[in-house]
């Protein structure tokens, strides 16, 4: 392991706060990261109101996330920066979906 890697691994690491989750949403910009967490937040809100069922299993989460990055791809071609940071937020929030288990029942979820 290198010098680097190991002084890395010896430092402890500092719990996560408000303000350091912003940083890192916004890439060092507190104000970019507010904005990006809370589109993010906004999407989310929308699209459980509109999809009330996320996926009923993870192959199906899985199926609609890769749907939503194929349009993304899709725009990044073919249409406007505005649809391209639409069609993103639309990957993040169903990736978003699939890690808060939104594709189990509520037996399977994990504690």
């Amino acid at each position: 392991m290198s010098e680097g890697r190991e002084k890395m691994s010896a430092e402890p690491e500092q719990p996560m706060s408000y303000r350091r989750a912003l940083l890192a949403f916004g890439n060092g910009d507190l104000g970019r990261g507010q904005q990006n967490l809370f589109m993010l937040a906004r999407r989310l809100e929308e699209a459980r109101r509109k999809h009330s069922v996320f996926a009923g299993d993870r192959f199906e989460a899985v199926r609609v996330i890769s749907r939503e990055f194929h349009e993304l791809c899709y725009a990044v071609t073919h249409e406007s920066h505005d649809r391209r940071l639409d069609e993103a937020l639309d990957v993040a929030t169903t990736a978003m979906r699939f890690v808060n288990g939104e594709h189990m029942t509520k037996r399977k979820k994990r504690a």
